[in-house]
């Protein structure tokens, strides 16, 4: 699938945000657990 422009830069960021969102909610999780 080949996106142009700022397509591509808004797929990259969306998919940069819940890479993070995900990361955040790991961490959260082990603190409370530990």
């Amino acid at each position: 699938m080949f996106l142009e422009g700022e397509a591509w830069d808004y797929f990259i960021d969306l998919a940069w945000i819940r890479q993070h969102i995900c990361i955040k909610q790991l961490m959260i999780i082990q603190q409370l657990g530990g």
